[in-house]
């Protein structure tokens, strides 16, 4: 399996970047079964950050990936911890 190629997206809201929220689109190889496909999201997306949510978005049948649209926390701000 290749390796996840990830984007960040523009934009977001003030309260996001406040959180330490990106969105971020990852594109990735679709793996041999259904059942690695949920753990394939996760480790991608946590080369990045934490995954709040994430939903996939394009199937690519010819290129055998998958795209994937995601909330990843990538810091917590010092007041919110504990």
């Amino acid at each position: 399996m290749g390796s996840p190629t990830i984007h960040k997206l523009p934009g977001g809201t003030v309260l996001a970047n406040q959180l330490g929220i990106e969105f971020v689109t990852v594109v990735i190889p679709q793996p041999d079964t259904i059942a690695l496909v949920s753990p394939s999201i996760i480790e991608a997306l946590q080369t990045f950050g934490s995954p709040l949510r994430w939903a996939i978005t394009a199937v690519d049948c010819e290129a055998k990936t998958f795209s994937v649209e995601a909330m990843v926390v990538t810091s917590v701000p010092q007041e919110s911890r504990i």
